[in-house]
């Protein structure tokens, strides 16, 4: 009973799966196989060495190719030579027939201004042609007024004295000069608003003391003005300066113009001038809460008289459900409080901070480069300043 229920499933297995009836003929081929096969080896039957034979014309055949390959070659060259030659003496030719034009041209204006020259020598008569064979008469050499004696000297210049102009007078070596480090007290005559973005301003200082140096040494020059150019910093409120100009009243009415280099010290001791802050980021600020209150104030009147509905493909409508009125003055305040927000940020950045200095204060200008100043010690001299030695070169 097992074994008829076995080939049942056994016939079935063979009738559904495609893998079993593949493994099922593989098994019938190998049993067919065996039982027909011949048992018996088959011997190898040797094979004999066929004898190699060289190609025929293979080593002929490369050297016939590399002759033509280099005689294409040849005649190529030969080609493009003969072409270029051919180039050439075009160019030489059209050379030839170009210098022979100008040669005709030439000669034709030669001969044009021979003919004029020719003319105007006969319409003036200053010269008339001589006959061939016929020499000009002689020219008379002698002179009408007698020679003078051949022993005799001629003066080449006139025999009066000759006035020697006086020499120069000296030039006194002594200058007056101002050294690094030297200072001078002086008095900011124009205020200043001075910008924080490196836009250097022009400022005035007057000067109230003596250029003051090493040991006590002091040089005089008045009330000498300074041009100097102020920038302001953010970061300290302070103004800096540098000096630029010096210009000088000598006292004898003379005046000159020197160029100087430094800065100014404070009050306080510290490079540059304390001053206030003048900043418009303040004003701008309440600016924009001023716009942004009144813009809110004007959306909450138009979302509160109107109803918005956004549609499925994103799109948004608005239609006004209450007064229309108060809705236009909504959106009315909304609409100006952002242009108006609009002009404050344009102007703010435009707009720069700056720091402002007061005139009448008193500083210290300090000299980081010698300037020479001429004339000043002759100017002084028998004036009632005193010039110290020290200060002099």
């Amino acid at each position: 009973m097992a074994m008829k229920q076995k080939l049942q499933d056994l016939t079935l297995l063979l009738q559904k799966s495609r893998k079993a009836q593949v493994i099922a003929g593989c098994c019938l081929f190998g049993i067919l196989f065996l039982l027909f096969s011949d048992n018996g080896q088959h011997r190898r039957r040797p094979v004999a060495p066929q004898p190699f034979q060289a190609a025929k014309g293979v080593g002929e055949f490369g050297e016939n190719e590399a002759f033509d390959d280099l005689t294409t070659s040849i005649i190529r060259k030969q080609e493009e030579h003969d072409s270029e030659m051919k180039v050439l003496r075009t160019t030489l030719e059209d050379m030839r027939v170009e210098r022979k034009e100008d040669q005709e041209r030439s000669a034709q204006i030669f001969k044009k201004l021979i003919s004029v020259l020719n003319s105007r020598e006969a319409a003036s008569g200053q010269s008339a042609p001589s006959a061939p064979g016929v020499s000009p008469e002689p020219i008379d050499i002698q002179p009408n007024v007698p020679l003078e004696e051949t022993d005799s000297l001629v003066p080449i210049e006139d025999d009066a004295p000759v006035e020697v102009a006086p020499p120069p007078a000296p030039v006194d070596p002594r200058v007056a000069v101002i050294s690094p480090a030297d200072s001078v007290r002086v008095q900011l005559l124009s205020g200043v608003n001075a910008p924080t973005d490196g836009t250097p301003y022009p400022t005035v200082f007057k000067l109230v003391s003596d250029v003051t140096g090493p040991d006590g040494s002091s040089l005089p020059l008045g009330e000498a003005r300074i041009i100097a150019a102020a920038q302001g910093s953010l970061t300290d409120q302070r103004v800096l300066y540098r000096l630029t100009k010096l210009s000088i009243r000598l006292p004898d009415g003379s005046r000159q113009e020197v160029t100087i280099d430094g800065w100014i010290v404070g009050e306080d001791g510290i490079r540059g001038m304390q001053g206030n802050l003048i900043d418009p980021l303040g004003k701008a600020l309440l600016g924009t809460a001023y716009t942004g209150f009144i813009g809110g104030l004007g959306t909450g009147i138009s979302d509160a008289n109107s109803t918005t509905i956004t549609n499925e493909d994103g799109g948004i409508q608005t239609f006004v459900t209450g007064n229309t009125a108060q809705y236009a003055l909504g959106q009315g305040l909304s609409q100006t409080a952002s242009q108006y927000s609009q002009i404050i940020q344009e102007r703010l950045r435009s707009l720069k901070p700056v720091v402002q200095v007061y005139s009448g204060r008193q500083a210290t200008a300090v000299f980081s480069q010698s300037a020479d100043i001429p004339f000043l010690y002759e100017a002084l001299e028998g004036d009632e300043f005193d010039v110290f030695p020290t200060s002099l070169d």
